[in-house]
């Protein structure tokens, strides 16, 4: 009988694969990559943004010593926060040590799974792409993360290097990889279409490859924004995109195409009138010299309008023209970016050379002491149709008002 079990065993280990016998591949999920952190005392939670604002004056006054005015601020911040019960130099102490934990739980790793081989879903982030093959990519544990939204914390992120490359088929759907999962701290430079982004991730996947179907992706409580409302508002509304996206791809519904449409040209919208993007300095252009509100509200919006359309034509219009030309999709959008500058330069020498006109018919020198008048502006063909084409074009407009008027 003993002979005959080990004829068996030996037959198995034979006829059967190796990974009959391998250890099971675990799946490592998003909230279980970051560490658990011993509580700790944060009163900045607590404190109103004029209690920050106070503390922030005695940082500063401590700076500069001998600034006789920063140092009165300094002990009037100091003695607002001593009556709500706070005192300034053992909040500065602790401020460092918030600091530092903060930081332990946006890098910190857990060893559970370093060294070992997992099973990681997530999305795709490309740093660099060849021949349709993604070679080098950030895994992240939502779609569109770090693109106009704050980034994860860096131990919620994985650098992905595969020198053969992997064929992403959907861009909008999650991946599963295989591979081994370890500590190395990286630094990518993420390229946007309207610029770069630096990020930071804790952990490296190496031997990398394909592997089945995704499952629900957990993400960790750190994980999403620990912003205002507003960040997490703009990660929520990508997530609604990002699902109309799938629709398209999985079932090319033409309902999912229109909703996804109009989330994402108000979401551009909305982007654009924030202060970042000078549609605030228009409408304080008005408001400033004594137009109304109204009036910049709707001007700043317009533009806003405009910038959204003939960016989307003129990245389809480009693509469509790349495509057709070389056969395949654009693998670096730089030059649109570029094209895009060089519009800014060609349309502000434009609308210069045409409000540099008619003083050089008039002889090129205006009288001594005469100036362009609100009520005699000079008679030149309205620039407006031109502002918003590219990037940062309508910020030209401001600066020649006389021809908006």
């Amino acid at each position: 009988m003993a002979w005959w079990i080990a004829l068996s065993c030996v037959w198995a280990s034979l006829v059967l694969p190796d990974s009959a016998f391998a250890e099971p591949v675990e799946l490592a999920r998003w909230g279980a990559l970051a560490p658990a952190t011993e509580p700790y005392d944060d009163p900045f939670l607590e404190m109103s943004y004029q209690q920050k604002d106070d503390l922030r004056t005695v940082l500063e006054a401590a700076g500069q010593a001998g600034n006789a005015e920063l140092e009165r601020r300094s002990q009037e911040a100091r003695g607002r926060l001593r009556d709500d019960g706070y005192d300034a130099d053992q909040l500065l102490a602790q401020r460092l040590v918030v600091m530092e934990k903060r930081r332990e739980e946006a890098t910190g790793v857990t060893g559970r799974f370093l060294g070992r081989e997992v099973l990681v879903d997530g999305y795709v982030l490309p740093l660099q792409a060849a021949d349709g093959r993604v070679h080098s990519f950030l895994l992240v544990p939502w779609v569109g993360a770090c693109i106009h939204t704050p980034p994860p914390p860096p131990n919620q992120m994985i650098r992905v290097d595969v020198p053969d490359g992997l064929e992403i088929d959907k861009t909008f759907h999650a991946i599963r990889l295989r591979g081994v999962l370890e500590h190395k701290p990286t630094v990518s430079n993420l390229f946007l279409v309207d610029g770069q982004r630096v990020v930071e991730a804790s952990y490296t996947l190496t031997n990398a490859q394909a592997w089945g179907e995704p499952g629900e992706i957990s993400v960790a409580a750190e994980a999403p924004v620990d912003g205002n409302l507003f960040a997490r508002a703009q990660i929520w509304i990508n997530n609604l995109f990002t699902s109309a996206m799938r629709s398209i791809e999985d079932g090319r519904s033409f309902g999912a195409a229109g909703f996804a449409l109009m989330v994402a040209f108000l979401y551009g919208t909305l982007h654009t009138l924030g202060p970042g993007h000078g549609k605030a300095v228009v409408v304080s252009y008005f408001i400033g010299e004594g137009g109304s509100l109204r009036r910049g509200i709707l001007m700043g919006s317009r533009i806003a309008v405009f910038h959204v359309v003939s960016a989307v034509a003129v990245v389809f219009l480009l693509d469509l023209a790349v495509r057709q030309t070389t056969g395949a999709a654009p693998s670096d959008y730089r030059l649109i970016r570029l094209g895009s500058y060089g519009l800014i330069v060609f349309i502000g020498a434009t609308m210069y050379g045409r409000r540099q006109r008619p003083s050089f018919i008039n002889g090129g020198i205006m009288p001594t002491g005469t100036t362009p008048t609100r009520d005699a502006p000079p008679a030149l063909p309205p620039a407006r149709p031109q502002t918003g084409l590219a990037p940062g074009s309508h910020l030209l407009w401001a600066r020649f008002p006389a021809q908006g008027r």
